[in-house]
């Protein structure tokens, strides 16, 4: 299992597309599955914040790779935290 962060970017949803095309089982986080709905079903979705640790601890189970691909500011933070 690989979890991405940041898969409705345009780079997080490139690579969301080739791994699954390798036959990764693939899933993501995030605030509004909305968002996600151009990705392929067979995306696992986890929604709610990556910066929860209870969501993140929620994604992580069973993934054996993660790619972080966040924003480079996410506007829902504090940029001076």
């Amino acid at each position: 299992m690989i979890l991405v962060t940041g898969a409705t970017g345009n780079i997080g949803t490139e690579l969301i597309k080739q791994l699954l095309s390798d036959g990764a089982r693939m899933r993501v986080i995030t605030r509004d599955e909305k968002k996600v709905s151009h990705l392929d079903p067979a995306v696992e979705r986890v929604i709610g914040d990556r910066h929860d640790p209870s969501i993140v601890r929620q994604a992580l189970q069973g993934a054996d790779k993660v790619f972080l691909l966040p924003a480079l500011l996410d506007k829902s933070h504090d940029a001076d935290r």
